[in-house]
C-alpha cells in the first residue's frame, strides 16, 4: 500500500545538488490590453504583499521535507536580501543547506519573479540572473563535503537548470564519492546544457519535449508517435550510457524505461482542476528519489511521484505535497501501490 511506502521514506536521507533559486509571486489585476503592444496591462495589487519559495533545486528539497525526509541542499547563491529569504524558507522547512557556498563577488542571488492575476492565472515571468560561471562550486570543497557525508545519503539528486552548478566535474565528484555504495543517482537533465554523464548517473527523468532533444529530433517534432518510445530511449542510451528512464508526458502520464527490463507507460493522474505545472518536475523527480532511497521498486517509486505530481498541478505557483495531500489524492482515483 502507499501508506507503507510514504511510512518508509520518514527518516531516509537524500543530497540534492543543483541550481537553487528563490521564486517570487507578484499578485496583479489585469482588466485591459496594452494600447503599446498585444499584451496584458497588470496593475500591481499593493495590498497583497508579494510571496516566496524556494525554487528550482530547493523546490526539489522542499518536497522532499514535505515527505520527512531529511535533505542536504547543496547550490549556490548570493550573500544579498534574497539569498537571506531563501536561507529562511529552507530552514524553516528543516532543510540543511550547505553555506559553504555562498557566492562570492557581490553575485546575486537568482530569482525567478512570476506576476498572477486574480484569476490565479500567470501573466508574466522575470528571471533575474547572473552568468553561469558565478555559480560554480568550489570542487576541493565539494569533495571534502562528499566524502564525509556520502555514506548517509539513500539517493543523490542532480538538478539541473543550466545555471552553473551543475558540471561535469560535479557529476566526476559525485560518481567518486559514492563508489562501493548502493546511493542512487538521478539527473533532472536540461538538453541544452550538454553534460558526459555516463556511468555517472543510475536514472534520468527527462520530460517528453526534454527526452526528444537528447534523442536527436527537433525541437518541433513529435518523438512519441506509436512505437517510437523505444527508438527514443535507444538513442538517450546510445549516447549517455546504460540508465534507467522515467519519461514525464503530461497528461498522457510517464514512461517507466528500465535499462534491463521491459519499458511501460502508465496514466496521469492529475486533479480534476488542472492550475499551474510549475514545478510539477520537482515533485516528480523528489518523490522519485525518496521512493527508492526507502527502499521501492522504480516501479512502485515512479506511481508515488506521479500521484505527488497530480498534487502541485492542483495549485498555483511553487508548490509541495504532503503525505496526507498523495493519500487523499491516491483514495479519490482507487491508486493503490503495491509492496
Amino acid at each position: 500500500m502507499i501508506e507503507d511506502l510514504l511510512e518508509k521514506i520518514k527518516g531516509t536521507h537524500v543530497l540534492v545538488i543543483g541550481d537553487v533559486m528563490l521564486d517570487k509571486n507578484v499578485y496583479a489585476v489585469s482588466e485591459r490590453i496594452c494600447p503599446e503592444a498585444p499584451v496584458p496591462a497588470v496593475r500591481i495589487v499593493r495590498s497583497k504583499p508579494p510571496t516566496y519559495f524556494p525554487g528550482g533545486a530547493s523546490n526539489v528539497a522542499a518536497n522532499l521535507a514535505a515527505l520527512g525526509v531529511n535533505v542536504h541542499l547543496i547550490g549556490a547563491f548570493g550573500q544579498d536580501e534574497h539569498g537571506e529569504i531563501l536561507q529562511r524558507l529552507v530552514t524553516e522547512r528543516g532543510i540543511r543547506l550547505r553555506k559553504e557556498f555562498l557566492c562570492q563577488n557581490n553575485t546575486p542571488t537568482i530569482v525567478k519573479q512570476r506576476i498572477f492575476t486574480s484569476k490565479g492565472t500567470q501573466a508574466l515571468r522575470m528571471d533575474f540572473e547572473e552568468y553561469a560561471h558565478d555559480f560554480h562550486l568550489d570542487s576541493k570543497t565539494l569533495e571534502e563535503v562528499l566524502r564525509r557525508d556520502m555514506q548517509n545519503f539513500g539517493a543523490v539528486i542532480v538538478s539541473d537548470y543550466d545555471k552553473g552548478v551543475v558540471t561535469d566535474e560535479v557529476l566526476d565528484i559525485v560518481n567518486r564519492c559514492r563508489q562501493g555504495m548502493p546511493t542512487k543517482v538521478l539527473l533532472d537533465p536540461k538538453p541544452t546544457h550538454t553534460l558526459n554523464i555516463a556511468g555517472k548517473v543510475d536514472l534520468m527523468t527527462p520530460n517528453r519535449r526534454e527526452a526528444g532533444l537528447m534523442a536527436g529530433f527537433d525541437a518541433d517534432e513529435s518523438p512519441f508517435a506509436e512505437g517510437e518510445a523505444e527508438r527514443v530511449c535507444s538513442a538517450i542510451r546510445s549516447k549517455h550510457g546504460a540508465l534507467d528512464l522515467v519519461i514525464t508526458m503530461s497528461e498522457e502520464g510517464y514512461l517507466v524505461a528500465p535499462k534491463d527490463d521491459e519499458m511501460q507507460k502508465f496514466p496521469a493522474c492529475p486533479r480534476e482542476s488542472l492550475a499551474d505545472v510549475t514545478g510539477a518536475g520537482d515533485t516528480f523527480i523528489a518523490n522519485l528519489a525518496a521512493g527508492l532511497a526507502a527502499g521501492g521498486t522504480l516501479l512502485q517509486s515512479a506511481e508515488l511521484a506521479n500521484l505527488a505530481a497530480g498534487v502541485v498541478v492542483g495549485k498555483v505557483g511553487t508548490a509541495v505535497a504532503n503525505p496526507q495531500e498523495i493519500l487523499s489524492h491516491a483514495a479519490a482515483g482507487s491508486v493503490q501501490i503495491s509492496l
